[in-house]
């Protein structure tokens, strides 16, 4: 997980680590700063936590491990037009299963 992404989604979300961290069910004197791991890098989330995540912060799970961000900005843009004009779903699908088999070359 890219955590620039995490923190990006979640102060978009006007959410506090601590508030995110209530919303996945952490508990614990701790629950934020397991938020902040994540966000600075040192811990990585296990899968069903960021699609918990991505729920919450209203964004596609696989906005979390975009490199570039020119991408994940366009990602970012088509998922939430898909959200908003059910029409265009078809060619926006297709345009992110480009896109996601371009990145799967690039690894």
């Amino acid at each position: 997980m890219i955590g620039k992404r995490l923190r990006e989604a979640r102060q978009k979300k006007e959410m506090t680590q601590k508030s995110l961290a209530d919303e996945l069910g952490i508990e614990g004197l701790g629950s934020a700063s397991r938020i902040a791991g994540y966000e600075h890098d040192r811990n990585e989330p296990p899968v069903a936590l960021t699609r918990a995540i991505a729920k919450i912060l209203d964004v596609p799970e696989y906005y979390f491990y975009i490199l570039d961000d020119n991408e994940a900005a366009q990602l970012l843009y088509r998922y939430h037009l898909i959200n908003s004009n059910p029409d265009s779903k078809k060619t926006i699908i297709e345009d992110i299963q480009v896109l996601l088999n371009t990145l799967k070359t690039l690894s």
